[in-house]
């Protein structure tokens, strides 16, 4: 049977999240990051091809009433259009400082707040030029960052060579100070984790090995809701 195909445009933060698509198109490798590998879990039966753009490289003017990440999405949104993707992704960490504590209820409003500007962003830019409803839009906001869902897999961690103690029960709640080795701060575990800060190779190597069921489990406030809506984005594109 063959397998259906798909084209889907990322717009990260950088070589972490969506590796070599965050450079500029002339100094761009064919290294993955995090989200690759896991689309790929997430949607098994279909062939995908990316493409992608660092969200500060994308290019356009302000929208008037789309404020925040919103525009930065209203931009990615026709982009993908142009490049004739299926679907966006647009990938946006929740609160990178992770500074302060908060508990679920503060980080479950956080995460809508950064959804609802991310998705008004799409719906601006699908009210400019309305055939962009053909472009699946999702929005992927790791609480606090990526470096939480890079945390999750305890096994994923073992098998890439970095110790699974540090793998937090809740790395969606994780906080710290960032200049602190030894703090909590989702980028310090990690990097004790691996005993170096981790790179792109790193990202994409846990993404690879991950159980996307664990990280449902142990992210559910940032992770299971994008499984949920990419895989429903799926089976539109397998029907239409």
């Amino acid at each position: 049977m063959t397998r259906r195909r798909c084209r889907v445009f990322l717009a990260g933060e950088g070589p972490s999240d969506i590796g070599d698509l965050a450079h500029e198109p002339q100094y761009r490798g064919d290294g993955e990051g995090f989200i690759q590998p896991l689309l790929r879990k997430l949607v098994d039966d279909v062939e995908i091809e990316f493409d992608g753009a660092k969200i500060a490289f994308l290019p356009g003017k302000r929208a008037a009433g789309v404020i925040g990440h919103g525009e930065k999405a209203r931009r990615a949104l026709a982009l993908a259009a142009a490049s004739e993707a299926t679907a966006v992704v647009f990938i946006k960490d929740v609160d990178r400082t992770a500074g302060v504590k908060q508990t679920e209820r503060d980080a479950r409003r956080r995460i809508d707040e950064m959804r609802k500007q991310i998705e008004t962003g799409f719906a601006a830019a699908r009210e400019k030029s309305p055939e962009l409803s053909n472009v699946v839009a999702v929005a992927a906001t790791p609480c606090r960052m990526i470096e939480a869902w890079a945390l999750a897999d305890p096994e994923a961690l073992r098998t890439v060579g970095a110790n699974p103690a540090e793998a937090p029960e809740h790395p969606e709640l994780l906080h710290g100070d960032e200049r602190n080795p030894q703090s909590n701060h989702p980028k310090r575990v990690l990097e004790r984790a691996f005993g170096r800060a981790a790179n792109r190779e790193d990202f994409a190597a846990i993404a690879t090995e991950a159980d996307v069921t664990t990280l449902k489990r142990r992210c559910p406030l940032s992770f299971a809701p994008l499984a949920a809506e990419v895989r429903g984005a799926a089976q539109r594109c397998r029907t239409e």
